[in-house]
């Protein structure tokens, strides 16, 4: 899966080894099978390791758009300041035929900026101003949970087969009354078409 160049998609067949030849019914339960890979440690994610980062970054970085595709490979270090500015190297690839793009980084009007009379007293403060922004733009992003569909999905479908004592799981229970009408609606519209 994914590009093994990078090792995280590397390291992914290496959990493969470990689950692909068992039966697991629940999150716990796949938790527990990957931790005893040797090459792996799984730290399981709560809803507050999911913040906000798209905005926070937003008040102070330039964005990437359009240019992260093409680009698999950005550089940026104490060698790429540039007066006020950071500029990230973007390339494809090493190879000679794949130029170059410098990317200005740093947001030139950004969050706080007017607050200083220069651009340099900004840039001196940048990193209080940061800090002072966290708690205002860097939020715990709300859990949708699981799709409608996938609950419905896993209540009717999968449940049944499923051994008894992981019923009681959050990916097997019955979802409400309203959420299976929604998808059966949604499933004879669909039928229409």
């Amino acid at each position: 899966v994914g590009h093994t160049k990078n090792g995280a998609d590397r390291l992914f067949n290496a959990l493969k080894m470990e689950y692909h030849d068992k039966n697991i019914f629940t999150m716990g339960e796949m938790f527990n099978v990957l931790n005893k890979s040797n090459s792996v440690t799984v730290h399981p994610s709560a809803e507050f390791d999911f913040l906000t980062y798209n905005i926070f970054f937003g008040l102070f970085y330039s964005a990437y758009t359009k240019k992260v595709k093409q680009n698999h490979i950005l550089t940026a270090d104490s060698n790429n300041k540039v007066g006020n500015q950071i500029q990230v190297d973007l390339h494809e690839s090493d190879l000679p035929k794949h130029q170059v793009v410098k990317h200005n980084a740093i947001k030139p009007g950004f969050h706080s900026r007017k607050q200083y009379a220069t651009l340099p007293a900004a840039m001196a403060n940048r990193q209080a101003i940061m800090t002072a922004a966290k708690d205002e733009y860097l939020q715990p992003i709300v859990a949708t949970g699981i799709n409608p569909y996938k609950q419905v999905e896993m209540y009717i479908k999968y449940r049944p087969i499923v051994p008894h004592i992981h019923h009681c799981d959050e990916l097997y229970a019955r979802p409400d009354a309203a959420i299976i009408q929604t998808v059966r609606d949604e499933k004879k519209k669909r039928k229409k078409l």
